[in-house]
């Protein structure tokens, strides 16, 4: 059933049909009538072409995908020639019925295979097997905080959310609470140095670089502090005591007095010149973003004690005993060396007293 270029030529190409094989009878006849037809015959043997499978092999992948198996079924004695889309390459196998590749770029890709008889060198048809290359998922930064205070709970992490993906988190040391699966997560935390992981699958199943960040744990601050005397005098500096850990320290007064150093944790304070009374004095510790912590010192400033001296008389004859009275204070110390609030004295010359309170 093949096809003659020219059947009425003497010379002419026959192009056999799919059907003849194993052989065909072709018969040249020439006619001049009145006579009887002359007839002459040739019997050719069609050798088949290869009737090569289709391609059995992915019909859709990701960009970066290696090592695919792509295949048509063994006929003993062929060859195959493989060819390949500009977006994949063949990395092995490609003169045998298989090959591996792996693609680059995405887009539509296709996959050719010629298969040749050694035998007959018939040429098969060329078999096709097209390709869908299907990007991979570009995920955004992690967006949420980059620095905590330790065990802290229900800090939200999240990427800009792609219709079809799914995002698989995974943390170092955190737990993550709530969110697997979704763009958006929720995370509690323990005291050591973390990273936070999300890798995204799109709806091709493509599965993009994952993305990460580091966050860093602040430690919980630390405030104590004391003194040994509570109730002092106007004026009078005194040692405060602290204890402090994991952030920077400032100390503050609610009075008008001043700190050696207000930025340690044992420093000396002075009162105001005009100080008495309640005062708190507060040290604060910050480690952000950690809650503050404080410790607060009271303290009662008694003011200084106001004196008033008198003498009974003043001046006095010689022999005479004087009475002097010191009063504004609560213990007196007179310079003879008595304690009452009052005390008599007979100088015979001019003399000078004095009282401490």
């Amino acid at each position: 059933n093949g096809d003659f270029t020219d059947p009425h030529d003497t010379l002419t190409n026959y192009i056999p049909g799919p059907s003849d094989t194993p052989n065909v009878t072709l018969t040249m006849t020439v006619s001049n009538s009145p006579c009887p037809n002359a007839t002459a015959s040739v019997t050719l043997h069609i050798n088949p072409t290869p009737a090569t499978s289709s391609i059995t092999g992915l019909i859709s992948v990701c960009v970066g995908t290696t090592g695919v198996v792509d295949s048509v079924i063994h006929h003993v004695g062929s060859t195959y020639q493989w060819f390949i889309s500009s977006n994949g390459t063949i990395t092995s196998g490609g003169n045998s019925n298989y090959i591996h590749t792996s693609w680059n770029t995405a887009g539509a890709g296709w996959i050719k295979v010629i298969e040749t008889d050694t035998n007959t060198h018939c040429v098969g048809d060329t078999v096709v097997l097209n390709v869908t290359v299907n990007p991979l998922p570009v995920t955004s930064t992690i967006n949420g905080p980059d620095t905590v205070c330790e065990n802290s709970t229900g800090i939200n992490y999240f990427v800009t959310n792609t219709v079809g993906s799914t995002y698989t988190w995974t943390s170092s040391g955190a737990t993550i609470a709530n969110g697997q699966g979704s763009n958006s997560i929720t995370v509690n935390f323990t005291a050591n140095v973390d990273t936070i992981t999300v890798q995204e699958t799109n709806s091709n199943g493509c599965i993009g670089t994952p993305v990460t960040l580091i966050v860093h744990i602040s430690l919980t601050p630390i405030a104590i502090a004391t003194t040994v005397n509570s109730s002092l005098c106007q004026g009078q500096s005194f040692p405060l005591t602290g204890t402090a850990g994991n952030g920077k320290i400032v100390w503050t007064t609610s009075g008008s007095g001043t700190f050696s150093n207000d930025t340690i944790a044992s420093p000396i304070y002075t009162p105001g010149a005009n100080e008495t009374g309640n005062i708190t004095l507060t040290m604060t510790v910050t480690n952000s973003p950690c809650a503050d912590a404080i410790a607060t010192v009271n303290i009662l400033i008694h003011p200084k004690p106001v004196v008033t001296l008198t003498a009974s008389a003043n001046p006095l004859c010689w022999g005479s005993i004087e009475t002097l009275t010191a009063s504004g204070g609560g213990t007196y110390f007179w310079s003879t060396g008595a304690s009452a609030t009052s005390i008599n004295v007979s100088p015979t010359v001019n003399t000078s007293y004095s009282v401490t309170v």
